[in-house]
């Protein structure tokens, strides 16, 4: 599924919001192309907002006239100039520097001449034909448009009788039908019918043409994977197998894998990183776990002392990473960890506080309640009131390392921020100007000497009294926002114009109840509720424990899992039916169809049959899944046949024949329909044997029963049976099949 043409529309914005005309005019060597940054123009026209307005993909970097190496050149290419650093096509000029300002020349050329609708000197210009046509598309009048979001030549070759035909020629014969159609939505339209007239499958994304490139592969674009998604089936067929595929095309759109192992290390490093993560939902399951909810907590020597905090979910630390990912932090932050309030000594300037920021640490005073590492407290500490006892317990057992704190020079408004990197200590020699200064953590200050105003962050509120406190309407992202939109940047920390994707797998995603589990979010996982830039119709609530406002990121997947042997589709949750795409994954006996026969037996065509018989008796989200052969598949692959043979009794006697007592009910006379046992011309290699049993023999002549004879069922008992392949080969061949 591709996403809506308004959220197109959006990016085409916030391209030409981050790309004016201005900066194309200075723009520099390094912001046009560079390796693995995000936010050069090169990178904004292929990958970024720009892959939604019309696909370049495909071929290599060279499309882009110069471009910078990750490593040593291919080799002689006749077309190809290279330095110590980049490549540039020789047409351009004999140096990085003199081809860079030529393709520059050029691109403004484009820009100017689309801006003006001069589509024949864009056409006439010697230049790159995909990069120039999207171009001309993106800065174009769009109130008058003279270009679409279709760069392949071929495609309109398809589309349009007439030749010799070029993109001007294209662009406007097929712009007379436009009608009321976005050049967008349009554009997509005469893709997807120019598919059709191909016999094609819609790539859902608009290709390119990149004749002008040698390394062509002409292949479509990947599709655009849909912000939330249900990956649903019978049971085996791969969908939590197949999610780790997903999980990892979505947060690395650029990353490709040549074997299964090099996913799976992507996978795991992704998951180390906490870009993705894995829940399973069940009916226990709720808001509290993965949203939000109060936790209570005892203390170790003192029982009787309980503390109550708000604990996060799973779901909540992810929106709030994702949303803090558009930065690129100073390695001591936690991403989604708490942001405090904290006074030294006084909000004005003091030698306290200048001691503290100087010598990188936080202090406060009560130092005569002694050390608070435990649980006991003295006559001093009993003492205290409520606003000190909560900052001193703040301070010393909730602030955690990798927190933000916030350094106030005023009721409103933050001098300092830094990160804690030390845990609570207590230091008997103090601060010099502070006596009772002793309980402290090391803090690395990453701006002083600010006066940044916090007041409409915070709620439209001032700090309180308090020394230390949660500032519990903040998150990581907020704090970093708001200091980057004041002129504020942290040490070691920059904005990234592309946030970095996170991905939430929730496994069993029917199992659970979804009411009981999203609440008031449920609304909020939808595209066009997300925030993120340009989100106009973007939600935001106030969570119920917490206080804190909430929404959920546009750069946050959320991948389900859906067994619908569990439940039927017809009983989910229309809430979740309509705010998801579901991706239906059926048994594929293709999958375990190239490969020797298993002493004779085709697991092909083994699962066809069974699951053509399921479907009739059953129905379809009933089938048996491929997955459940897979063992036996990858060791006959191995060349090891006994040890396949083996894999597939295990399979049989452990997973497929308790399946379908489950799915059956016990119901013996249908499971025998399914393995096929009712036609075998040989009953010896029947699974399921059946017997008359005469009534009156067994219990009497004077029993009231109806009839005088029933059947009786008994799965085969003898290893000795289980151990011949022709019991097997007669599932899907029941008349030919040998015997015992």
């Amino acid at each position: 599924m591709s996403i809506s043409n308004q959220e197109r529309q959006q990016f085409l914005e916030q391209f030409l919001h981050e790309w004016p005309v201005e900066r194309i005019e200075s723009l520099s060597l390094e912001e046009y192309t560079s390796v693995d940054d995000q936010n050069t123009f090169a990178y904004w026209i292929e990958f970024g907002a720009g892959r939604y307005l019309g696909s370049i993909k495909g071929g290599d970097a060279s499309k882009f006239g110069i471009y910078k190496r990750k490593s040593e050149p291919k080799g002689i290419r006749e077309f190809i100039d290279s330095d110590n650093v980049y490549s540039w096509k020789r047409k351009y000029g004999s140096s990085a520097e003199q081809a860079f300002s030529n393709i520059k020349s050029k691109i403004l050329l484009v820009i100017q001449a689309a801006k003006h609708a001069e589509l024949e000197k864009i056409e006439s210009l010697d230049f790159e034909q995909v990069l120039k046509w999207k171009l001309a598309f993106i800065y174009q009048d769009h109130n008058a448009p003279l270009v679409l979001p279709i760069y392949k030549l071929k495609k309109f070759n398809v589309l349009l009788d007439e030749r010799p035909l070029t993109h001007s020629i294209a662009y406007t014969k097929l712009l007379q039908y436009r009608g009321t159609k976005t050049t967008l939505e349009y554009g997509m339209e005469l893709w997807r019918k120019a598919d059709e007239l191909e016999g094609k499958v819609s790539g859902e994304q608009f290709d390119s043409d990149d004749s002008d490139n040698p390394d062509n592969d002409d292949s479509y674009s990947d599709l655009i994977a849909p912000l939330n998604q249900i990956l649903f089936g019978p049971p085996g067929t791969g969908k939590t197998y197949s999610t780790i595929e997903s999980a990892v095309a979505v947060a690395e759109p650029e990353f490709s894998w040549s074997s299964r192992k090099q996913l799976k290390d992507k996978y795991n490093q992704l998951v180390k990183d906490k870009r993705i993560r894995f829940v399973t939902f069940h009916q226990s399951y709720g808001y509290e776990d993965f949203v939000e909810g109060l936790s209570a907590l005892s203390g170790e020597e003192n029982p009787d002392v309980i503390r109550y905090f708000v604990k996060k979910g799973i779901f909540r630390e992810i929106c709030e990473d994702a949303q803090a990912s558009r930065y690129t932090v100073n390695n001591e932050i936690n991403k989604s960890g708490q942001v405090w309030k904290l006074s030294i000594e006084s909000a004005q300037k003091n030698s306290a506080k200048d001691y503290c920021l100087a010598n990188g640490i936080g202090a406060i005073g009560w130092g005569n309640t002694g050390d608070l590492t435990g649980d006991e407290e003295n006559s001093y500490h009993q003492s205290l009131g409520k606003n000190a006892k909560n900052s001193l317990y703040y301070f010393s057992q909730q602030m955690q390392v990798g927190d933000l704190v916030l350094c106030i020079d005023s009721k409103t408004s933050v001098g300092a921020v830094g990160v804690v990197t030390g845990d609570y200590q207590y230091v008997e020699s103090a601060v010099p100007s502070r006596s009772d200064f002793r309980h402290q953590r090391h803090i690395t200050w990453l701006a002083t000497d600010k006066s940044v105003e916090f007041k409409a962050l915070n709620g439209n509120t001032s700090f309180n009294l308090s020394t230390c406190y949660p500032l519990s309407r903040l998150t990581v992202a907020d704090v970093l926002d708001h200091l980057n939109s004041n002129g504020v940047v942290l040490k070691q920390t920059q904005v990234q114009q592309q946030a970095q994707n996170y991905v939430l797998i929730i496994d069993e995603i029917n199992r659970g109840n979804i009411s009981k589990i999203f609440g008031e979010l449920i609304t909020l996982i939808e595209p066009s509720k997300r925030s993120g830039q340009n989100q106009t119709e973007a939600l935001q609530v106030t969570l119920p424990c917490s206080q804190m406002p909430f929404s959920v990121p546009n750069n946050l997947y959320l991948i389900g899992t859906m067994n619908t042997a569990d439940r039927s589709l017809a009983l989910m949750d229309t809430a979740l039916r309509r705010r998801f795409d579901f991706k239906e994954l059926m048994p594929d006996p293709s999958k375990i169809a190239e490969h020797p026969l298993i002493k004779g037996i085709d697991l092909s065509r083994l699962l066809t049959a069974m699951n053509e018989r399921i479907s009739v008796l059953y129905d379809r989200e009933h089938t048996l899944g491929h997955a459940f052969f897979f063992p036996a598949f990858e060791a006959a692959k191995d060349e090891d046949p006994d040890r396949a043979f083996e894999l597939l009794i295990s399979a049989f006697k452990n997973k497929i024949i308790p399946l379908l007592q489950e799915y059956f009910f016990d119901d013996w006379q249908k499971i025998r329909l399914v393995l096929g046992d009712n036609q075998k011309a040989n009953q010896e290699v029947a699974f399921v044997l059946s017997n008359e049993v005469d009534l009156g023999a067994l219990f009497g002549s004077n029993a009231d029963f109806d009839i005088d004879t029933c059947t009786s069922y008994q799965l085969q008992s003898d290893n000795k049976f289980w151990e011949q392949p022709a019991a097997y080969i007669a599932i899907y061949d029941p008349q030919t099949a040998g015997t015992l």
